[in-house]
């Protein structure tokens, strides 16, 4: 009797520890650390990842220019420079200046010099490069005939065009042969459109071409709309029937 008395609580016991562990892990309070300890581990999970971000890039370096300005890195800086082969010295031509990899917006300060035997001798002018679009300088004068140099810089960048300066006296050139054509002739108006021409042609850098659309679109259309040089021309006209 008495050995039953003890069995059965002893056999309860064992009951109650086999219905115990099957619970623990089924328990509805969660996994181990209950409901706070799952809340805590999703923060470092996301944090984790975003340590692991495959999107992340690093910074493009970025390539500096002349004047502090900061151009497209994907192509790399440089200047063009655009002059006639040929000028009269003394007189003055006009020189294109273009540059490279400027992004649009960005302005620079360039520089154009003429030089003869490497000293500066003619025109220093300044002018200014917005982006890639090309800066046209004009009254560029190359004094000294012989082998002249034209010389373009922006900061470290500079670039350089050989050119030939013809001695000034071809200036006097074209009025000569306006004026030889207008006594064998007797015709004024060809023979001043004719001096216009030639001295078009040594200004354009001896292109004859060039020259006579100079003449058409610039030098008569400014002579006719100036009030003091059509009168002139009138002058002339008037003049040339008594020739």
């Amino acid at each position: 009797m008495a050995v039953r008395l003890l069995a059965g609580p002893l056999v309860a016991g064992i009951l109650a520890c086999g219905a115990s562990a099957p619970g623990a892990a089924t328990s509805p309070d969660g996994p181990a650390g209950g409901p706070g300890a799952a809340a805590d581990a999703a923060p470092q999970t996301t944090a984790a990842a975003g340590s692991a971000d495959p999107t992340a890039q690093e910074p493009h370096g970025e390539i500096s220019l002349p004047g502090g300005e900061m151009p497209s890195p994907a192509q790399p800086v440089d200047l063009s420079l655009e002059a006639p082969r040929w000028v009269v010295a003394g007189a003055p031509f006009r020189v294109r200046v273009t540059g490279t990899g400027l992004a649009a917006g960005h302005v620079v300060p360039i520089e154009v010099r003429v030089l003869h035997d490497g000293a500066i001798v003619g025109s220093v002018l300044q002018a200014e490069l917005n982006g890639e679009k090309p800066a046209t300088v004009e009254e560029v004068i190359a004094p000294v005939a012989g082998r002249g140099t034209i010389e373009v810089s922006a900061g470290s960048l500079t670039r350089q065009v050989i050119v030939r300066v013809w001695p000034g006296f071809l200036s006097v050139l074209p009025p000569l042969v306006a004026i030889a054509l207008a006594i064998w002739f007797r015709q004024v108006i060809v023979a001043l459109v004719a001096g216009i021409w030639i001295g078009a042609t040594l200004v354009s850098g001896f292109d004859p071409f060039t020259a006579a659309l100079r003449v058409l679109d610039r030098y008569l259309l400014n002579a006719f709309t100036n009030s003091s040089n059509a009168s002139i021309i009138l002058f002339t006209m008037l003049l040339g029937g008594l020739v």
